[in-house]
């Protein structure tokens, strides 16, 4: 009777040194991940019953009938203790996937570390614990991409399901974590950009025009986070190769908005207002700058007489160029403006850069002493000094860039170009004559000085 009785005390004891021993090996693991102890206990080993295990295996052997072996008694111990066994069996089997898939991963993505990993990732229920398995994620830079790409889609899920039962604080927090990590995650990689960045332009939509909550301050602070990830993501796909996606989303993004209706024509304001400098900014130091003005910038956000008339976007672009060059212009902080060149010969790519630029200057630079000619011609031009590339250059092509030209900017600036003032900033030209500037500046002004005479005939 006693050596059953120790036999089962001893079986009890083996397991458990085991197990110990297993669990030094694991904390050594210089592969594990940062939560990985949570999955461990949560997925592996399952810490509730695996107490019950043990407890099954050692508390019923204090009460074990010595005096008659066979009794029914002994027999349901003797059940108990079984279970117990088996259950811790079945824990280092699952400790022996874990510790085996050491061997393969990286090499096959889906081994049982991950999925279990998944699972857990899945699972969370209590919020602060899921806030800080999310920031320990993120911060680690060391991650592999399929995983990462797999744990960012659980994570959109996660917030996705928090904002369809109006947890939209909760949701804040979360992707406050995202944007402070934001630089350990691989955005311009293509598969998460394509996850990603759709999703923050809906929910920066939602959180502007839908949702349901009168905590405005909630609603700025979530705007405010958003912005900054998406700003981020535009800069990462400008830089680093996935401009097509960047422009095919935000293409998308404005079209499916009915500017008709007061508050989304005022989303869509806000909208440009914060992606225009950015993208003005940065698509001249693309690696992809002539695909970007060729093919993926949307033709209609172009800035020509004809989509000021016809479309809402071209009216946004313009007054977003406008607020962004101004202070280029009046400012200057570079000898020569490269990416102001860039922008405003591609923008407008019905114009002829050089007179367009002379136009802009026109409108934006402030003159002094009732010289506004004078003032102009004096400041030193920092862009529009080169011409635009024509394949096949002919005279009529000139004109018909020339006329282009003067349309354009008769139709932006038109009070500022009335006969009136024409003829006037014509005769104060004249104490300019064979200055290079002035020469331009004459060209254009009479070219209006025509074309408003032969409208009103």
């Amino acid at each position: 009777m006693i050596d059953i009785l120790t036999w089962m005390h001893n079986i009890g004891i083996a397991i458990l040194t085991i197990l110990i021993s297993v669990a030094i090996f694991i904390i050594q693991d210089k592969k594990r991940k940062d939560w990985d102890e949570l999955v461990m206990i949560d997925r592996v080993i399952n810490v509730k019953k695996f107490s019950s295990a043990l407890m099954l295996i050692f508390v019923p052997i204090l009460f074990w009938n010595i005096n008659n072996m066979f009794s029914w008694y002994n027999i349901i111990i003797f059940v108990l203790f079984c279970i117990g066994v088996i259950y811790c069996i079945v824990v280092l089997y699952n400790i022996y996937k874990w510790i085996k898939a050491i061997e393969i991963e990286g090499l096959n993505f889906y081994n049982y570390r991950t999925k279990l990993r998944i699972e857990y990732l899945k699972n969370i229920k209590n919020s602060s614990e899921k806030k800080s398995i999310w920031n320990l994620i993120f911060k680690n830079n060391n991650k592999d991409m399929q995983e990462e790409l797999v744990f960012l889609d659980i994570f959109v899920n996660q917030i996705k399901q928090m904002i369809e039962d109006n947890k939209f604080k909760e949701a804040l927090e979360f992707i406050k974590i995202f944007s402070r990590e934001i630089n350990n995650l691989s955005i311009s990689d293509w598969r998460e950009f394509d996850l990603l960045f759709p999703f923050l332009l809906n929910w920066h939509f939602d959180n502007s025009i839908q949702y349901n909550t009168n905590d405005k301050g909630l609603v700025f602070e979530t705007k405010s986070v958003l912005e900054k990830c998406i700003l981020k993501f535009i800069v990462a796909a400008l830089h680093d190769g996935t401009s097509y996606l960047l422009f095919e989303y935000l293409k998308k993004h404005v079209e499916k908005i009915n500017i008709s209706e007061p508050n989304k024509e005022k989303y869509l304001f806000h909208f440009f207002s914060i992606v225009s400098p950015v993208l003005f900014e940065n698509i001249k130091s693309s690696p992809e700058d002539y695909d970007i003005w060729d093919e993926f910038f949307p033709s209609e956000w172009k800035i020509t007489l004809s989509n000021l008339k016809t479309n809402n976007f071209a009216p946004l672009l313009w007054e977003n160029f406008w607020s962004w060059s101004r202070n280029r212009i009046i400012n200057p902080t570079l000898e020569y403006d490269f990416i102001l060149e860039d922008v405003a010969r591609e923008l407008f790519p019905e114009t002829d850069p050089i007179l367009w630029a002379d136009v802009l200057r026109f409108l934006c630079l402030p003159w002094y002493n009732d010289d506004r000619i004078g003032s102009i011609i004096k400041q030193k031009k920092n862009f529009g000094m080169v011409g635009r590339v024509i394949s096949h250059p002919s005279r009529d092509i000139n004109k018909i860039i020339l006329n282009n030209t003067i349309e354009l900017a008769l139709f932006i600036g038109n009070n500022q170009f009335t006969e009136e003032k024409l003829v006037k900033y014509l005769t104060e030209l004249d104490k300019y004559s064979g200055n290079y500037s002035a020469e331009n500046y004459k060209v254009i002004f009479k070219e209006m000085l025509e074309r408003i005479r032969n409208d009103i005939k």
